[in-house]
């Protein structure tokens, strides 16, 4: 949860609707590289390591491709969908 708040946040997204709307490219490279910097950041918390970035900008400095971003921004939006789905919603899937 708190790593959708602190990317919610780092992008003054209000709502999710925010991410229909048309953004221009440097918002959507920010907003890529945000779900990249928090998610790693998350990712190791959990396995008691310390992140490689500092920030999202040194992620920016690492990153050569808008591609490379692109399993991030997909694990926020499978993270967002799953927060927010009903606990027997997944059950019932199966």
């Amino acid at each position: 949860m708190l790593t959708i708040e602190r990317i919610m946040a780092e992008n003054k997204m209000m709502d999710f609707d925010a991410l229909q709307e048309n953004q221009d490219m440097a918002q959507s490279m920010k907003f890529a590289r945000d779900c990249a910097f928090f998610g790693i950041a998350s990712g190791m918390k959990k396995e008691s390591k310390k992140s490689p970035f500092h920030s999202s900008e040194e992620i920016a400095e690492a990153i050569s491709s808008f591609e490379e971003l692109q399993p991030a921004i997909d694990g926020f939006t499978q993270s967002v969908t799953g927060f927010f789905q009903p606990k027997g919603a997944a059950k019932a899937k199966k």
